[in-house]
């Protein structure tokens, strides 16, 4: 098998969404004979650029998981394109996928140095397109969850899901915990953190996210809200109302009337289990352009209280399914040929590499 090293793990987080996208690439790769034996968690991007030489010895390609993270010229969008011009001086195939593209400056000079780049939507493949040839669009990795196991079962109830913005956050929780009508319910998308192997460097670093997000959980479920400190309060009742196992997170969307998020892969995932949704605008473009790109108009809005006096007439049209339908199909058909694709281009350098 070839050997692949992968930076910006986001398993690491405290996140449904990351965990299944991080799932979906593992699993993407192993069936096309790359097996990801390197793993650079989120948050460690730095130091093991400070020792690149080090994670990359022996690999035959590396891949950067952009996720969320490939705009505004941030840090750690900053330190994966190094990285990516490091693999380019040494001939070393590197591949971004899954990735958000918005805002960039500085960073738009590290394009030409993937071998190959791959794009959640439309909008961030076209800002790339002004500095390197060869894009494409592969929409996110959680829109291949398999929801077959819940389909049948009845939907019930309006289920509220947060933000990663503060304001639109505390709007919602305020909303969920004392003015919600009867049937509603407040779920979190967050989950205990994966452990990381491939180094023990990375796995002593996932330990220790997991370690502090089942502190957190545990003190959520525990102790008495009301002795909680202010500051601690909203993150606590997040814990309190996660679901910690995936099939049960997964579940509850499959069965929902309808879900208000203002969370990219809460939408992503509603999208994946047919379930109606009304969004709220984030932190960048990210759901508006995956909407844009299915054809879905309307389901946008620009706070939680909007949204919420909608969430009675939320459920698809006709024309509405027929237009998911079509999309998912595409982008899993899309993801099956990029996984395919990069193992192909990594094979013919690695055949390249040892016959010279």
């Amino acid at each position: 098998m070839l050997k692949a090293v992968l930076f910006n793990d986001t398993s690491v987080e405290d996140h449904h969404g990351c965990a299944i996208v991080i799932a979906q690439l593992l699993k993407g790769f192993s069936e096309q004979g790359v097996e990801v034996v390197r793993r650079v968690p989120l948050g460690m991007e730095q130091a093991a650029y400070d020792s690149l030489a080090d994670w990359l010895a022996g690999m035959d390609l590396c891949v950067i998981n952009g996720e969320g993270t490939m705009h505004d010229d941030a840090p750690a969008a900053m330190v994966l394109g190094e990285v990516a011009k490091f693999c380019a001086s040494k001939g070393i195939p590197c591949f971004l996928l899954n990735s958000l593209w918005q805002d960039n400056q500085r960073l738009n000079e590290c394009l030409p140095c993937f071998t190959a780049a791959y794009f959640r939507d439309s909008a961030s493949a076209a800002a790339a397109s002004l500095f390197r040839q060869q894009v494409a669009v592969v929409p996110d990795l959680t829109l291949l969850t398999d929801f077959s196991a819940w389909q049948a079962a009845p939907r019930h109830g309006l289920l509220l899901n947060g933000s990663v913005l503060p304001e639109p956050r505390r709007e919602l929780m305020a909303y969920a915990f004392s003015d919600a009508p009867l049937g509603s319910e407040y779920m979190s998308i967050r989950c205990l953190p994966r452990l990381v192997g491939g180094s023990f460097t990375a796995w002593r670093y996932s330990l220790r996210q997991a370690i502090k997000g089942l502190r957190h959980w545990l003190q959520a479920c525990t102790l008495p809200m009301a002795l909680s400190p202010q500051r601690k309060q909203e993150s606590r009742w997040r814990w309190r109302y996660a679901r910690l196992q995936r099939s049960a997170f997964l579940a509850r969307i499959a069965r929902a009337e309808t879900v208000v998020s203002g969370r990219f892969h809460m939408v992503t995932l509603c999208v994946a289990s047919h379930t109606p949704f009304l969004a709220v605008a984030s932190n960048t473009g990210k759901i508006q352009s995956l909407l844009a790109d299915i054809g879905l108009n309307g389901r946008v809005y620009a706070s939680f209280s909007a949204a919420l006096k909608d969430a009675t007439v939320a459920p698809f049209t006709a024309e509405e399914i027929h237009l998911l339908e079509d999309y998912l199909a595409s982008a899993r058909a899309s993801a099956r040929q990029m996984f395919a694709d990069i193992a192909l281009q990594a094979s013919n350098g690695h055949r390249k590499s040892v016959a010279g």
